[in-house]
């Protein structure tokens, strides 16, 4: 996938890092680049992923703080699907998201007091999308422990 990063300002250093740790060009432009099908920009110190060649397309970001998802992490159930699945009735201190995708499963994981989750992500792009959400959150919320691992989680996880 031909991805770049845009900005309108030479200036813009959290567009020139994240150009640099994904190791694609940075467009810095009055206009969005047409001669790419895919572009990170940031916008309020959030990261959209948009695409000026798939019309209907639009800026995708992470926010877990939209309506529907808030609902489900701010009074997080033991009884919610997903944590009867994990086991957070019998105990269960520990988990491993080793397909963190966009990391909504677990942000509302690490929601629950004592938990210590780990979240692993091997694409890069989503990954940054992920990251950027929960960056954006971590400040609302105190004794969340969660380690983030970009990678295949084959390599992470012991006895892989």
């Amino acid at each position: 996938m031909e991805i770049v990063v845009w900005s309108e300002t030479d200036d813009d250093s959290a567009a020139e890092k994240l150009a640099k740790r994904l190791g694609i060009e940075w467009v810095r432009s009055a206009e969005p680049p047409s001669h790419a099908p895919w572009m990170f920009f940031f916008e309020k110190e959030a990261l959209f992923l948009h695409s000026l060649r798939h019309p209907g397309f639009k800026p995708f970001v992470v926010n877990y703080f939209e309506r529907d998802f808030a609902k489900r992490w701010r009074f997080p159930s033991k009884n919610d699907l997903l944590a009867k699945a994990m086991g957070l009735k019998k105990g269960v201190r520990t988990i491993c998201d080793a397909t963190c995708g966009l990391g909504y499963d677990a942000f509302f994981l690490s929601r629950f007091p004592g938990i210590e989750l780990s979240a692993c992500e091997r694409n890069p792009i989503l990954a940054e999308l992920t990251m950027d959400g929960f960056l954006r959150v971590k400040d609302y919320f105190e004794n969340i422990a969660m380690y983030f691992y970009l990678g295949d989680a084959r390599t992470f996880l012991p006895g892989k």
